[in-house]
């Protein structure tokens, strides 16, 4: 799990007329260049990445901003540790996606992390695109209005990832509420990352994940992990990291019931 300090707030773009949203064709070109490139853990690309993220957010450790992008850089050549102690390589069949959780009550350093992994891995903040539970809204009692907006977010939250995904699969998934979903989305999520695709709700389509960043946002406290552990309704999601953080150490948990 990885549980942020906060950070100031900060431009995302060094030029103060420009937006996350904004891109030259130059900055388009160079995206799908250093894309291509960064498919390989190796020294030069762990410090491109290692120092985009440094910057971003300077009052984080370092070792958090290394194992952020050691796993990225991993996952995207195509293998994944393996071993009791994970302390060797294997293949991953073909799979490139990753699957990463962020935990912590403050949205911001999260946010900027993971548009910055947009940016630096495929060209723009523009290959940022957030889905979560504050995007739905219903009308009715409030007793009814809680249930249809559960109901709703259970399949939304899937068929919109779905369809994000279709449209382009090359990004960063930025999945917030992470925390509510229902059993159902637990199973899909679940599904998804043991077969690196997804099946679109409508039509049953199945479609390669290929180079995705999808990151998890659940905004509360550690001892919530704790909690969800004992739950008989969780499952346990073979995530290829989920970092916590204390004052002194950076905790890495392999799988992480929901």
């Amino acid at each position: 799990m990885f549980m942020p300090q906060s950070v100031p707030k900060q431009d995302f773009l060094s030029n103060p007329n420009s937006s996350p949203n904004s891109a030259s064709s130059s900055d388009e070109v160079d995206g799908l260049k250093r894309s291509q490139m960064l498919n390989e853990l190796n020294d030069e690309n762990m410090k491109i990445l290692c120092d985009a993220l440094e910057k971003k957010v300077p009052n984080q450790k370092k070792t958090l901003t290394k194992e952020i992008a050691s796993t990225v850089l991993l996952c995207r050549s195509g293998m994944r540790k393996g071993g009791d102690k994970d302390n060797y390589l294997v293949k991953r069949d073909g799979k490139q996606e990753t699957w990463m959780l962020f935990l912590g009550d403050d949205s911001q350093p999260k946010e900027l992390i993971s548009k910055e992994l947009a940016k630096v891995v495929f060209g723009s903040y523009n290959d940022f695109v957030t889905i979560g539970i504050s995007s739905f809204s219903c009308k009715g009692s409030e007793e009814s209005k809680k249930k249809r907006l559960r109901d709703e977010f259970g399949s939304s939250y899937m068929q919109r990832f779905g369809e994000a995904m279709n449209e382009n699969p090359h990004r960063v998934f930025y999945m917030e509420d992470f925390e509510q979903v229902d059993y159902f989305t637990q199973k899909g999520i679940r599904k998804a990352i043991e077969n690196g695709s997804i099946t679109l709700p409508c039509g049953g389509e199945s479609l390669s994940l290929k180079d995705a960043i999808v990151i998890f946002s659940c905004e509360t406290s550690s001892s919530y992990v704790d909690k969800l552990e004992e739950k008989k309704t969780c499952l346990s999601l073979d995530l290829n990291i989920a970092i916590e953080v204390d004052e002194q150490n950076v905790h890495l948990i392999g799988d992480f019931g929901v």
